[in-house]
This record gives C-alpha cells, structure tokens and sequence, in this order.
C-alpha cells in the first residue's frame, strides 16, 4: 500500500513564520499604543465621558473581530467546497506547510464536511460579533 505525500511547501513555511513574526511585533505595538492612550484618556476625561469612549473603541474592535471571523468563516466554506468537488485533501495544487499524507473518497469527504461545520461555526461567532458591537455602540449613546 503506497501513501500519497504532499510534499511542503518550504517558500510558504518561511513567509508564515516572518508573517507572524511581524503580526506578534505590530501586536506587541498596538497593545503599548492603547496602554498609553487610554492612559491619557483616563487622566484627561470624566468616568462617564470614557466609558463611552471605551464603548464605542470596543465596538469597532468588535466589528474588526467579526471581519476577521467572517473571512476565515469563507475560506473555510471554499476549501470545504473544493475539497468535496475534488473529493481530495488537501486539494490539488494547494501548497501546505508540512508534509501531509493525502486523504482521498470518504475521507476527503469527512474533512470537507468537518470544514463546512467550521465555516458555520466561525460565521455564527461573527454574527454574535456585530450583535455585540450593535449593543456597544446603543449603550454608548
């Protein structure tokens, strides 16, 4: 019995690790910039006039979140798609960061149904994402 390997992509492995790299360090920054702000705003502004402010900040914050969910939510959905089409996984031509045995039929299929399950999930928490900011932004008024 002869196992099928998708070979790894080494070019994408490297630009994953400095794409995170620099998310951790522009992370790293927001967070000090925010500290330092809501400093600021706290020292410069009334109890009352900040909680809204912090209100509306979140809100946004929320709405971002929600964004991201959303997209991760569509690339889930399409390669659970591509991945029933073809009834492979991973899916032709896909570059991966590992070495990974290919799984095809049934299995490929139960990969692509546990994708569309993510998919669904992930849209669920972006739905409950905008619900939430939609309640910060009421309140801040």
């Amino acid at each position: 019995m002869d196992i099928e390997i998708q070979r790894a992509d080494t070019r994408l492995r490297r630009v994953t690790i400095v794409v995170i790299l620099l998310a951790a360090i522009a992370a790293a920054g927001v967070i000090l910039f925010v500290h330092d702000w809501m400093m600021r705003q706290a020292l410069a502004s009334t109890p009352e006039q900040l909680v809204a402010q912090m209100r509306r900040w979140l809100g946004w914050a929320s709405i971002g979140c929600g964004l991201c969910l959303l997209a991760l939510a569509t690339h889930a959905w399409r390669r659970g798609r591509a991945a029933s089409t073809q009834r492979r996984w991973p899916v032709a031509n896909a570059r991966v960061l590992r070495d990974t045995p290919v799984k095809h039929g049934d299995a490929a299929l139960g990969v692509a149904r546990l994708l569309n399950l993510v998919a669904l999930m992930l849209l669920a928490f972006a739905v409950a994402m905008v619900a939430l900011s939609w309640r910060l932004f009421l309140v801040a008024r």
